[in-house]
């Protein structure tokens, strides 16, 4: 389990392997039935009041669900919540972005979203006619505080070009956060001094499709300890020009750089 230093919620729950009820009900009756269950660990409200179903994804090995969190009609902002199924009938794997804190500060937003469209380009100094440009108004809780946000998404070619996240706050207007998304192929690198060929035992591209099994059993979390079927998946694989630096050698190269961007599918 990993929990949020913030606010105490669990963020993520390995190895659930939670048994469901009723196997005619769908996955998202399904989900809701773990949720309902398990609402105390997970802070929600037992009515799972504010919990917006969004999609579920069919995959070989199951079910993902997805929910998002909303409060008197807004949706809280980076507050996705997906329940894993399997084909079994068992919640196997859950993703927590629910924030129990999140609040309505205003009952309407005095600044409308194509007036914040307009002070995110004027932010971004863009002259061009963007590629891409959607708004939608959200609840933006940090820390225990909330407050209302127009979410503009902008992609547009210039100077500060890419495919752009500007929140503005909903009553003032001010620009407290703005995100390229684009990832880069060609950025600052380190100097070729600091870059060295290594090799790894890797999983390529993952232990399920190598072995053509689906998740569970032998193939599952077992709390990071390694498993004689994980560990006959890998193979040795040359790791070109990481990066060496301060005595450490970190998996960043010319080719890729792992970092975690967003809650999985």
């Amino acid at each position: 389990m990993r929990i949020s230093r913030e606010s105490g919620v669990p963020l993520a729950l390995y190895r659930v392997d939670y048994p469901l009820k009723g196997t005619a009900a769908s996955p998202e009756a399904q989900s809701r039935q773990y949720l309902r269950a398990n609402a105390a660990l997970l802070q929600l409200s037992p009515d799972l009041a504010g919990l917006q179903h969004v999609a579920t994804v069919e995959t070989p090995g199951g079910y993902h669900v997805r929910f998002r969190q909303q409060v008197q009609g807004y949706p809280v902002y980076q507050s996705t919540l997906v329940v894993s199924l399997d084909r079994r009938n068992q919640v196997v794997f859950v993703m927590n972005g629910f924030k129990p804190a999140a609040r309505l500060p205003h009952t309407a937003p005095s600044l409308s979203r194509a007036e914040a469209a307009k002070i995110a380009r004027r932010y971004l100094d863009v002259v061009s006619i963007p590629y891409f440009e959607q708004a939608e108004t959200v609840i933006y809780c940090r820390r225990g505080v909330s407050r209302l946000t127009h979410r503009i998404a902008i992609g547009f070619v210039g100077q500060y070009g890419g495919n752009w996240e500007i929140l503005v706050d909903a009553a003032s207007g001010e620009v407290f956060r703005a995100e390229d998304k684009t990832c880069y192929h060609g950025g600052p690198q380190a100097p070729q001094e600091n870059r060295s060929d290594g090799s790894a035992w890797v999983f390529d591209p993952d232990p399920l499709t190598r072995a053509g099994v689906f998740y569970g059993g032998d193939y599952a979390d077992q709390d990071d300890a390694d498993t004689g079927a994980l560990t006959g998946q890998l193979i040795t694989a040359v790791l070109p020009e990481i990066t060496h630096d301060g005595g450490l050698y970190h998996l960043e190269g010319p080719y890729a750089k792992i970092f975690d961007w967003d809650i999985p599918l």
